[in-house]
């Protein structure tokens, strides 16, 4: 695993100083990649003032296909305003393992974001999956979920594992499926197709 700290591990603000700027995307991960890479330092969206423009700050995350230990981890806090969304593209996983506070929307167009035990997504404006987009995890999200068609909530179920691991993911606010979206889940049985009371 590799850990990736920057400037004393001072919060690092989109679009200011020396970090990403405007209209770039913060790139994790290979097709080769065999690791995780924990990202440390607190991330700010924007300035959080009153008034700002409306942008939208991209992480992508690529995928190594052979294997399952290359993810992409924030574990620092994401904050910002509600001006600024949070949008995960790229077929990798990222991986959020702070409390964040961030008030845009997150919008997960591709690949997997995991809220980890112990990590949320405060209140905001919700969250949003995509086709070929993925919300799982075990920790709190505190803002409604819609899964499009083509999307997935998995909640407490992590990879193709057999058995996958499993835990709580726990929403505060409405979850909607469209028709063809999936909301996945692990019941406990002994053989396929049962379950365990």
């Amino acid at each position: 695993d590799a850990t990736v700290t920057l400037a004393g591990n001072a919060p690092l603000t989109w679009a200011a100083g020396n970090f990403v700027p405007d209209g770039q995307r913060l790139m994790f991960n290979t097709p080769l990649s065999d690791s995780r890479l924990d990202f440390t330092n607190p991330l700010r969206l924007d300035a959080d003032t009153g008034g700002l423009p409306y942008t939208v700050r991209e992480v992508f995350v690529d995928d190594n296909p052979t294997g399952t230990t290359d993810v992409a981890r924030f574990s620092g806090e994401v904050s910002g305003s509600a001006s600024s969304d949070l949008l995960k593209t790229g077929p990798g996983v990222l991986e959020l393992t702070a409390p964040n506070t961030f008030a845009g929307q997150l919008l997960v167009r591709g690949g997997t974001v995991r809220v980890d035990v112990g990590a949320a997504v405060g209140p905001g404006a919700g969250v949003r999956v995509a086709s070929g987009g993925r919300l799982d995890g075990a920790g709190t999200v505190d803002r409604a979920v819609i899964v499009a068609a083509g999307g997935t909530i998995a909640p407490g179920v992590y990879g193709t594992n057999n058995p996958p691991d499993t835990d709580t993911l726990t929403v505060t606010a409405p979850v909607s499926v469209a028709a063809g979206g999936t909301y996945r889940v692990q019941l406990n049985g002994t053989d396929p197709g049962t379950f365990s009371t």
